[in-house]
Formats: structure tokens, sequence, C-alpha cells
């Protein structure tokens, strides 16, 4: 790590790092360094740079977080385990802003039930023995090949460390209030998601900062302004229970017509995924897609194209940027009622409409919105969501945390 470079961005490798680098660096150009906490397996979702990659047992060493002193602050992206530690042991003149994703902190809004529809419950539940004894199975493993890899001794060490760190400073664990102090800034996706955190938990005194990461197909939509042309359904974002899959495919049962299902279920719960993909095709046959494997974007936005009706069904807000390409292309988008992006789309000013009512619409089928209607709902995503906007925030995150040392 150089000591010229003013922050330092602690990431996790998934697909939002390369647009996030591109952001900052056009804000302020060389004053950024990007490290990796990771064992030396190939990253597989940061495509466009190579960020610092550091060991778990080389970040604890007392030189490392020395190091972190020299940085004007330390802007954690994603706030998962080994983050924690980090932040955990950190000095205490270290500043730390945290850019929540969602899952990182929705364990402070609600309890992780609140999140699912009855049907998804039930699914959770009925698998939920055979995880267990999964995790039973993981364990011994884990502890077979932590005996197996003794070679590895500083990596073992440092693996056990922090697991028995995070028994104190986890999620819902009792110093996790403590830990969370440590940061002066927090930037979740919603200013709702904020409030909601501060309700529930007064002594969170990070202060707001608005920043969203680019979506990675602003470019491409800004470029090409694909409209949609289908009108099949677009079913959720990931192979998460958060999705409710599972009441939304009960839900469309003899209203899909002859409409195809789009259900990505790229990443989270490999499982979930196997659960809902065998649910989805014994309901629909081969007209549910699921989408088991990462692919271009421009690929995916050619199946988005298809896709008229856009049905998240997450009581958290999840899958903002499957639903800002969805609106983007003319789409008519179906969120859950309590979903507090509603709130967001109110702000805006762009009309979306209640899930329970999309059997209703596909009975209607699609209507494509006027070329004016479509410019106008395209003005008001740029004004949220647009480069010029998200460098503006950029610039103002980068001078709030700058200006308070």
């Amino acid at each position: 790590m150089a000591e010229k470079k003013r922050f330092l961005h602690l990431v996790p490798d998934q697909k939002f790092i390369d647009e996030a680098r591109e952001i900052f660096e056009e804000a302020a150009s060389g004053e950024h360094d990007f490290l990796v906490i990771a064992s030396d397996e190939p990253l597989r979702l940061i495509r466009r740079f190579s960020p610092h990659r550091v060991e778990l047992h080389e970040a604890i060493r007392p030189s490392f977080r020395r190091a972190l002193t020299r940085y004007e602050a330390v802007i954690v992206h994603f706030l998962n385990r080994k983050a924690r530690v980090i932040v955990d042991l950190a000095p205490a003149s270290v500043r730390f802003v945290w850019i929540g994703w969602g899952a990182d902190y929705y364990h402070l809004i609600s309890d992780a039930k609140e999140l699912l529809e009855p049907d998804t419950r039930k699914l959770v539940s009925r698998s939920s023995l055979k995880r267990r004894v999964e995790r039973i199975r993981n364990r011994a493993n884990a502890v077979r090949e932590w005996r197996s890899r003794a070679k590895n001794f500083p990596s073992a060490v440092a693996n056990a460390f922090g697991w028995a760190l995070l028994q104190r400073i986890g999620k819902g664990a009792p110093r996790e209030p403590a830990l969370l102090r440590r940061f002066s800034h927090f930037a979740p996706v919603l200013v709702e998601d904020y409030d909601a955190i501060r309700a529930k938990n007064p002594w969170f005194d990070a202060k707001f900062v608005p920043w969203n990461y680019p979506s990675p197909m602003h470019a491409l939509l800004e470029a090409e302004s694909p409209v949609v042309e289908g009108d099949d359904v677009l079913l959720g974002n990931s192979a998460t229970p958060e999705n409710n899959h599972a009441d939304l495919i009960g839900l469309l049962r003899g209203s899909l017509g002859n409409r195809s299902i789009v259900c990505p279920l790229s990443y989270g719960d490999m499982d979930y995924g196997d659960a809902i993909a065998k649910m989805g095709s014994g309901a629909f046959g081969d007209r549910f897609l699921a989408l088991r494997e990462y692919m271009p974007a421009a690929r995916y936005a050619e199946l988005l194209r298809r896709c008229g009706f856009v049905a998240m069904n997450h009581v958290r807000q999840q899958g903002l940027g499957n639903v800002y390409a969805a609106l983007w292309m003319g789409a008519r988008v179906f969120l859950n009622a309590k979903s507090p992006v509603n709130g967001l789309m109110r702000r805006l000013g762009i009309e979306v409409f209640d899930v329970r009512a999309l059997p209703e619409h596909l009975q209607g089928g699609f209507t494509p919105l006027s070329a004016s209607a479509l410019d106008d709902v395209r003005a008001r995503l740029r004004h949220g969501f647009g480069r010029e906007t998200l460098l503006e925030k950029t610039h103002a995150l980068l001078r709030e945390i700058g200006n308070q040392r």
C-alpha cells in the first residue's frame, strides 16, 4: 500500500467494483488503493483492474494495521466477515466509511424471517433440517481441511482467530455496536434504510452520505438505448430467499399464458437456486428460464428486452440494477408493497405497480410506453442515478470524509 494514496477501498470480488473504481478515479485520479482480503485464488468478478491482495493472516499483522493510519479514510465496500475483523483490529485513529449493500446491514432493521413471504418461508423451513445437517458436515470437513493444511500455518491460525473474534463482533454479537461505531459515515442503498437503522438502533451515529454504485449496464443503456420488445416476465434478481420466488411462482400459476419467465439465479445460495429452478420448471416447464451463470452485460440486456413485465418481490431493497435497466427499457415494474424502493420511485416520480396486481396486468397484455413517456422516465433515472449525478455524489463523499481529519 503506497503512502501517497489518500483513500483505501476494502472491497470484495464482486461485479460492482470495476465501475466503483472508475468513478472514484474520475473524481480523484491517483488517490485510491483497492484491496481485497483474499486467498491466492483467481478473482472472478473484478475484471478491469488488479487490486492489491493480502491474505487474512497478513492483514491482522501489526505492520498492516499501522499502514492503515496513512490514509485519510478506509472505505469498506460491503461489511463482510473479513472486513469486520480488519475494522475491529485497526488503530483508533483510522477513519472508516461504510458503503452498505443491504445484506450487510439488514439485520439491523428486521429479523430475517420478516423478509420472507409465506410460501418462501415454508420452502426455507422445509430445507432447514437439511441445511443443519450440511452445516455439521461442513464443520467436520473444515476441521479436516484445517489439519491437512497445517503446513500453511499462518493462514490456518488467522482463520481460527478471525472466527473466534467474530463471535464477539459478528452480526448481532455483543460487541457489534462498538464495531459499527467505528464508522464515521455510512452510505446505504437508500436513505429509507438509514432511517430504519437509526430508528431501531439509536446508538448508531454514523453520518449519512448519499452514494450509489454505477450499474454495470449504465454505459450500455446510455449508448444503445435498448427498448423492450416482448412481454415475458423477469422474476427476481438472485438466488436468495429474500426474492420470495416461491410466492411469485404461486401467484403466476394460471396467468402466465404463453409467456416465459426469465429468473436470474447466478449468485447467492446455490442450493436455494436449485430449489427454485426445480420449482419453476415444475410449474412452467421449459418456459421457466433459470439463469445459473453470469453473462456479459450485452447478452443480459438482450434477455431483458424480452421482458415487458419485471417482478421484484423483495420486502427489502434489492435488485435496483435490474429495476433501473427495466425502467430504462420501458418495462412495467412490479414491487412488493412493503419494499422501500417504492419510496425511491415516488421521489423520482416514476410509476411502479404492486406485485399482487401482476396477474391482472398480464391478462391485459403489455403496452409499450410512448416515446415521450419513455424519454421522461429516462430523464428521471438520469437525475437519480446518471453518471453526472453519481460523479457529483462521489466528489461530495470524498470532500466530506477528507475534511474530517
